[in-house]
């Protein structure tokens, strides 16, 4: 398997804390690109130049970090880090998108002050 990352990505290191804990460094080849530049390793495998992006071993691609998360979660018929159901799924789902909210508006608050110094 491949994936494609930049090392500033808070969607990268998503995906690389379910690698770290499920044990699955050694299982991919990972590919460190700059998303924003015209000859990037990256747009050959993934046209929206998205991180992080996995390809698996049967040629299959797959952006954005939950969806690569719990594939990478359940690859050993073992999930670790899946969200509970019943009462708890709620407070958990809810947790979640808070979560994800923070790093997206990090994320654009990163970027904009980058592009200012």
């Amino acid at each position: 398997m491949k994936l494609c990352i930049t090392p500033g990505s808070p969607y990268v290191r998503i995906a690389c804390i379910v690698l770290l804990g499920k044990g699955l460094g050694g299982r991919l080849d990972v590919i460190e690109a700059k998303t924003r530049t015209a000859d990037s390793p990256c747009f050959a495998i993934n046209s929206s130049g998205r991180v992080p992006y996995l390809v698996q071993d049967d040629g299959i691609g797959m952006e954005e970090s939950a969806l690569i998360c719990s594939f990478l979660d359940h690859l050993d018929g073992k999930s670790t880090f899946e969200l509970p159901v019943g009462e708890q799924a709620l407070a958990a789902r809810r947790l979640y998108a808070f979560s994800r909210s923070l790093i997206d508006g990090l994320s654009v608050w990163g970027r904009a002050l980058a592009e200012c110094s």
